[in-house]
């Protein structure tokens, strides 16, 4: 009897201790969270100056596809700084779902973050994002530094489903699968021309692709330019398609167009709900620079605002005979979209800072 409750006991002993070990494995480093939050809190309120004292000199960056690259801290400066200019900010708020200890006082933080960019005069909430994130923070001088990153947005999986379905319904075009259109939409989808004409229903959208496929043979190439995540769970796509063939009388068909697609998900497949088609718009701008290779560094830096202002391909190079004269060739779905974005204070401030040495010549074209 004694030896049955000894042994108990020591079950309960060991019970007990796999208790400890596993609660005391879920407590959170009070430091990291520390950190995470003050770093939540300076980017929100754009501080600067706060937030360069929490990298180190170099930093170690681990990409989505697990390639790693050193950074030095300067370019994270550099990001700080247009983004805290740009018209449109961005909110973050962290969650540190888990902590650990790493050789040589580090401390890896792991967990996942939810933010917004916003429009900066009507604080209207824009782009949700979403993401996970595995840092390494180290005591430097007497104050915990990042040293290395690893951030991963949902927007890579948003950007793969947009690339797989715009795949798929380019290979349906041009099989001129009626069929198979008509199931990657949402029953009440719809269909907005290039004229203004509106065909709902995605019985009626596919019925009026069969009809198309009778009367002319035509190849479509799309090309996808941005995604937007949208607040209600929705995403829009937009991008650029052409049409090239011929009809069923011989007339050459050559089209050129945007997209601006929203697409909804289904039982956990996302399906068209509204194709929305438009013309193109491109623009020409050229300029003198005292050093492309600075010029094509902030150019590069405004990616993301071009996109969410509306570009939707673009083409940079300089004159044959003349290397400081830049050009910059972009499509637009309108001239509105693109003359709002020349029109932005901070885009004049970038100029100036990366040398462009005269006004820029603008030039709007129509395809005809």
């Amino acid at each position: 009897m004694k030896k049955t409750i000894n042994k108990y006991l020591l079950l309960a002993g060991i019970f007990i201790m796999a208790l400890n070990n596993q609660l005391g494995a879920q407590k959170l480093d009070a430091d990291a969270v520390a950190f995470t939050k003050t770093y939540q809190d300076s980017y929100n309120k754009g501080d600067l100056s706060a937030l360069m004292t929490m990298y180190a000199d170099e930093i170690n960056v681990v990409y989505s596809d697990g390639k790693e690259e050193k950074v030095p801290k300067s370019e994270y400066e550099a990001d700080y700084i247009r983004d805290f200019g740009e018209a449109a900010g961005t909110y973050l708020d962290f969650k540190v779902t888990k902590t650990e200890a790493l050789p040589d006082g580090k401390v890896k933080i792991m967990g996942s973050f939810d933010g917004y960019d916003f429009d900066r005069k009507s604080n209207t909430k824009l782009n949700p994002a979403k993401g996970t994130f595995e840092n390494i923070i180290v005591k430097n001088g007497g104050a915990w530094k990042y040293t290395q990153l690893k951030v991963v947005y949902a927007m890579t999986q948003v950007w793969k489903d947009v690339r797989v379905i715009t795949q798929s319904f380019q290979d349906a075009y041009n099989k001129e699968d009626a069929a198979a259109l008509k199931a990657m939409f949402t029953a009440d989808a719809q269909n907005i021309l290039p004229d203004g004409k509106t065909i709902k229903g995605a019985v009626n959208v596919a019925a009026d692709y069969a009809e198309a496929f009778k009367n002319a043979n035509v190849s479509i190439t799309i090309k996808p330019a941005n995604v937007q995540p949208q607040f209600d769970g929705s995403m829009i796509a937009t991008g650029t398609f052409s049409l090239y063939g011929t009809s069923v009388k011989g007339d050459r068909i050559a089209f050129s167009g945007s997209f601006a697609n929203k697409l909804v998900s289904q039982n956990g497949q996302w399906k068209l709900a509204e194709i929305k088609q438009s013309g193109l718009v491109k623009t020409i701008v050229y300029h003198k620079v005292a050093d492309f290779a600075k010029w094509k560094t902030g150019f590069d830096a405004f990616r993301r605002l071009r996109l969410d202002s509306g570009e939707l391909t673009f083409e940079v190079g300089t004159l044959a005979d003349d290397s400081t004269t830049v050009y910059v060739i972009n499509e637009w779905a309108s001239a509105e979209k693109a003359k709002a974005f020349f029109a932005l204070p901070e885009l004049a401030t970038a100029m100036q800072k990366l040398g462009v040495t005269e006004t820029p010549h603008f030039m709007y074209l129509n395809k005809k």
